[in-house]
């Protein structure tokens, strides 16, 4: 991990988030201001997760992941009867549009793309660790939680598992985009 850190007190720093997800969000070991040390920190400690999750998973064969559209639709025919008997008719099309557009999976592909993109350092890696479940590899801490999915904001990560057979009960879409109601306010 010390490849993404210039100083021994930027790769404790490292090595402490990789395993637990905790950063001190004013990243004390990169100097400048406040946004140039921001950048360069958030910078390291992603490439950092992106590294440790390369490096622990194993040749793993996931399923194949549909194209988007196809994806899109999936998720809405998931989803649909619960907004059909949440909300009233006026504002089903308009949930219905934002929560199929909710749904990532997280696959070999994309896992580096979304770890960047998420905002808040624990969150990028909780995703990591779901991610790492998924291809039966080891967590990044003792702490890390097992989950089988995750929302964040109006964006519910689930793994590519999903795709395969699940049993009756075993709808991680419907639980992840029920979340969304509560993550994301109504207007």
């Amino acid at each position: 991990m010390t490849d993404f850190a210039r100083t021994p007190a930027q790769a404790a720093f490292i090595e402490e988030f990789i395993r637990t997800g905790h950063a001190d969000a004013t990243f004390p070991p990169w100097s400048g201001d406040v946004v140039e040390s921001g950048v360069a920190a958030r910078n390291a400690l992603r490439s950092a997760l992106v590294a440790e999750d390369r490096c622990r998973q194993i040749p793993f064969a996931l399923p194949t992941v549909p194209p988007p559209d196809e994806l899109r639709a999936m998720t809405r025919r998931r989803v649909e009867p619960m907004v059909r008997g949440l909300f009233p008719r006026t504002e089903q099309d308009i949930v219905l549009t934002l929560l199929e557009k909710s749904v990532v999976f997280l696959t070999p592909d994309n896992i580096e793309q979304v770890l960047f993109a998420e905002s808040f350092d624990h969150s990028a890696w909780d995703i990591a660790n779901l991610y790492l479940a998924s291809v039966d590899a080891d967590l990044l801490g003792p702490d890390a939680p097992d989950l089988a999915g995750m929302s964040q904001k109006t964006t519910c990560y689930v793994t590519a598992h999903y795709l395969t057979g699940r049993g009756k009960f075993d709808d991680f879409v419907v639980h992840e985009a029920a979340h969304i109601f509560h993550n994301h306010k109504r207007e």
